[in-house]
């Protein structure tokens, strides 16, 4: 990686802490999760399909939202191997903010 990447992501890690409530469009969706988009950087945030829901059930890529769709997601965490923002779509994640 080059020094102005590791800038950026030092940056993009500044700008989306984790417990942030941050807003972005899904990119693309694999059976283990969905890639958002989000403004102001060009990582890419990522809802693994573990953080799509607090239910119980089995769930499936079909939980996921729609490719160009927009979600509201909580930030979780920074996964700093692969440059990618951790997101989650649970409720319990959202409640933990208070």
């Amino acid at each position: 990686m080059s020094n102005q990447t590791e800038t950026e992501w030092k940056r993009a890690k500044t700008s989306f802490p984790v417990g942030a409530v941050v807003e972005g469009r899904v990119e693309t969706v694999y059976d283990f999760g969905a890639f958002v988009s989000l403004p102001g950087t060009d990582f890419l945030g990522v809802i693994v399909i573990t953080s799509l829901s607090d239910s119980q059930r089995a769930l499936s890529q079909d939980d996921f939202p729609q490719v160009g769709s927009d979600v509201r997601a909580v930030v979780v965490g920074h996964r700093d191997l692969n440059h990618q923002i951790a997101l989650s779509l649970r409720e319990s994640d959202f409640r933990r903010l208070g």
